[in-house]
């Protein structure tokens, strides 16, 4: 039959995709295993209990992970409003716990859902913000951003 998507445990423990920082798939991440097994709209409920998991342990970090993750379940759901108020949710914790690389990421993610729904020079001007921490902090995802911003070359 099918697998039944990862759950809490009765101790409120969450599955170990990677909450503890251990990947339970080395080669697959969670978001790819719940999607293979076609669990897309479960994902959205286990990263729930992870923002309240990392919440209650005092991990701003990884809210603020957790919060980006579902903002892109939702974008990949179609819901780029509900993924706009994750990411910036997300944005918010990593500013204020001076977390740079999820700033970056998440100024990205922000990005790309602006641009989804056709609002080019908002996307541009959070890539801008992105590539400057992406190009500080040495990041590869600095080319990844260069090309989205290429790519808007010509957009008004």
């Amino acid at each position: 039959g099918t697998p039944s998507p990862p759950s809490a445990r009765p101790d409120g423990a969450l599955p170990r995709c990677r909450v503890l920082g251990r990947p339970l798939f080395p080669r697959l991440g969670c978001r790819e295993y719940l999607d293979i097994q076609g669990y897309t709209t479960e994902r959205i409920a286990i990263l729930h209990l992870g923002i309240i998991a990392a919440q209650g342990r005092g991990h701003r970090q990884d809210e603020g992970t957790f919060l980006g993750n579902l903002g892109s379940a939702y974008k990949d759901l179609g819901q780029v409003e509900k993924a706009i108020e994750h990411y910036t949710q997300a944005l918010v914790i990593s500013r204020e716990i001076s977390y740079r690389q999820g700033e970056s990421n998440h100024l990205g993610n922000l990005g790309q859902a602006y641009a989804a729904l056709g609002q080019a020079e908002k996307a541009r001007t959070l890539w801008q913000q992105a590539l400057v921490i992406f190009e500080d902090i040495h990041s590869p995802n600095a080319e990844t951003v260069r090309a989205w911003l290429a790519g808007l070359d010509g957009v008004p």
